[in-house]
């Protein structure tokens, strides 16, 4: 099956997008890798970030490009133009399927599980869910309650085959984007991400959720997932292959902190080592020459964001 991949940044973000196309490319060199760009690649400064498939916003309908720029932040544009560029791409190129990746993911595996999945079944469709087991604890109901605020799936990565449910899914999925793209909390609505949920009843038959723990390892998921290391390659639970992790909320200039505010990196070892490495790759690819100084502990986030993410704050820490 002929697939293709790519991420969505701007030209501020193109270091993190560098590393995480280094690390596809190294793992699965017969898939082409794009980096889209919701900005002008004219404006690329650094010919470091040439080498790689650039494709940027003049590919679209830049009459609903420009809809949305007056309308959406940056991190909408972020989230809203996925399905747009997935669609692009697969007319551009006559792909059989694409494949997303956030670009703040590094990949440490081959993603053939994908094309087995579009190869054999009818699925059109492949999502990743945030967690699939029950972990019972004293947060338990918390991490729940999080997650139905917030989706059950994680839009950092998706697939779709290129077949008639998978571009109905890409179309009703544009629809949505095109006019709310929002963190809406009244109601229900966290950007991209909540109205995959809708994906299970509107494209049911269609969908495959992934349940390959080494797919989309996060922090929200660790505590069903351990990472352990046997010579250069990474597992979880001791036998999955870690196929990419997803440093959501990852601060460079924090980066002793697996969620970017107070979960430590210290109580995870090898999870420690592997963010070690991606600040290393982060900095070889000019990421200080971008992203300028940020550093944030729970004490520095105003009230308003506190009371925002009260779910998420109260599974990380008691001292609100």
């Amino acid at each position: 099956m002929k697939s293709i991949a790519f991420t969505l940044v701007n030209i501020a973000y193109l270091p993190v997008a560098k590393t995480l196309a280094d690390s596809f490319i190294l793992h699965n060199p017969d898939i082409p890798f794009y980096i889209c760009l919701f900005d002008d690649q004219k404006n690329i400064k650094d010919p470091v970030f040439l080498d790689y498939n650039i494709y940027d916003k003049n590919k679209l309908d830049l009459k609903e490009y420009d809809s949305m720029r007056e309308r959406y932040s940056n991190l909408s544009m972020a989230c809203a133009l996925k399905p747009y560029f997935a669609e692009q791409l697969i007319k551009d190129s006559s792909a059989e399927s694409v494949i997303y990746l956030d670009a703040d993911t590094k990949v440490f595996d081959k993603l053939d599980t994908i094309t087995g999945i579009f190869d054999t079944e009818e699925s059109s469709i492949i999502l990743t869910g945030h967690n699939y087991k029950v972990v019972k604890d004293s947060r338990e109901v918390i991490f729940n309650a999080f997650t139905r605020k917030y989706g059950i799936f994680n839009a950092g990565f998706f697939a779709v085959k290129n077949t008639k449910a998978g571009n109905e899914f890409l179309n009703w999925w544009k629809r949505m984007l095109f006019e709310y793209c929002v963190q809406d909390e009244k109601k229900g609505i966290l950007y991209d991400q909540t109205w995959l949920d809708l994906a299970t009843l509107y494209f049911n038959k269609e969908l495959h959720i992934l349940d390959h723990l080494g797919y989309n390892v996060a922090f929200w998921n660790l505590k069903e997932r351990e990472i352990s290391r046997n010579g250069n390659r990474y597992f979880i639970n001791d036998s999955i292959p870690l196929v990419f992790y997803h440093f959501a909320r990852y601060n460079y200039y924090n980066s002793e902190f697996v969620d970017g505010y107070s979960q430590r990196l210290v109580s995870y070892p090898i999870l420690q080592e592997i963010f070690e490495r991606y600040r290393i790759e982060l900095k070889e690819n000019l990421f200080e020459n971008y992203i300028k100084e940020t550093k944030t502990t729970i004490k520095d986030i105003p009230q308003k964001i506190k009371n925002r993410f009260r779910f998420y704050l109260e599974i990380l820490t008691d001292k609100l």
